[in-house]
């Protein structure tokens, strides 16, 4: 069964920071029944995992101890993690770096492990979750890390600093209010009130 808390998580930010207002978003309606549905006990157990989610996770420890053979940094390990402020709001961020960073692991396909050797072509895609988990954390920066060992010795690996982006951490922030408060607790009240 999968025990994740019923909160907002970074890896989800894509679903409440529409163009649209969260209020009016079709994919908010449905992030916020899967969070109700987590706070009620349903058992996610046969919840899909495609296959890049596997390899990604199969593959995440290789490319931690690689990141620190190169960058000569200490990942801590990645735990659930609560906001300061809201109880709402949590995520496991692939790693700790000291008092400052974390490390956001991606372990993609070739073709986009390629262009992320070129220039992070993948930053934009994370970039919410990223700036998530910064939020979470309060921390100043974030290693996104693509990994992929099909390629050569010295090409499997790349780093590309993300700084904290706080205007953009201002705006999760209001969107997390709004969809905790307009979108996910209407339903979570009336769910309440109709058992």
């Amino acid at each position: 069964m999968n025990n994740r808390p019923a909160t907002i998580s970074p890896s989800n930010l894509s679903k409440i920071l529409t163009k649209k207002p969260v209020t009016e978003s079709k994919g908010a309606e449905t992030y916020a029944d899967k969070i109700l549905m987590r706070k009620i006990g349903v058992d996610f157990s046969d919840e899909y995992e495609s296959y890049d989610m596997i390899r990604g996770t199969e593959l995440e420890p290789d490319a931690i101890y690689t990141y620190q053979q190169e960058t000569l940094k200490t990942v801590e390990p990645k735990e659930r993690l609560f906001h300061p402020d809201y109880d709402y709001i949590s995520g496991e961020p692939d790693g700790l770096i000291g008092d400052d960073g974390i490390i956001e692991i991606k372990c993609p396909k070739n073709k986009w492990h390629l262009a992320n050797l070129r220039d992070g072509e993948q930053i934009d895609k994370y970039y919410d979750q990223m700036q998530g988990y910064l939020f979470i954390t309060g921390r100043d920066w974030c290693d996104f890390v693509s990994y992929n060992p099909n390629f050569p010795v010295g090409h499997e690996l790349a780093i590309h600093r993300v700084e904290r982006d706080q205007e953009h951490i201002d705006f999760i922030e209001e969107r997390c209010q709004i969809f905790w408060n307009e979108v996910f607790m209407p339903r979570y009240e009336s769910f309440k009130s109709n058992s």
